[in-house]
């Protein structure tokens, strides 16, 4: 069990889009994506999240494929963690559609998503009708 502040952290597992644009070669980008996600993890801390593990989306495209979000979410229901923890809830898609189910999906499994950028845990909010 880790603690941080006096507060029991979950286990949470980091989604990483690199933003690293100029990497003169491969170690170099291994360093700089080490960093990023050892950043992302101290914030996330802060929230009561503890993330050891790391998911990197390395492809080029903005869109992640379907695959890769069943993937994603295989890795999220095996029972091992209790959040997600993003630098933008967009980089898992733009399309707000899948995203929505995307949330639900996860969500419905007991699993919370921080979004870094926001700086907040992520949730569909529907409009109810009275």
């Amino acid at each position: 069990m880790v603690v941080y502040n006096g507060i029991r952290c979950i286990e949470g597992i980091l989604f990483i889009k690199p933003r690293i644009k100029f990497a003169n070669n491969e170690e170099e980008y291994k360093k700089l994506l080490e960093n990023q996600a050892y950043i992302d993890a101290m914030k996330a801390r802060k929230f009561g999240i503890n993330c050891n593990d790391a998911l990197e989306d390395d492809a080029a495209s903005r869109e992640i494929t379907r695959e890769d979000i069943l993937e994603l979410i295989e890795y999220l229901i095996s029972g091992k963690y209790k959040a997600l923890v993003v630098e933008d809830i967009y980089d898992i898609t733009t399309d707000l559609e899948d995203l929505q189910n995307f949330i639900d999906t996860v969500q419905s499994s007991g699993i919370v998503i921080l979004d870094l950028r926001a700086m907040t845990l992520r949730f569909n909010d529907y409009d109810e009708e009275c």
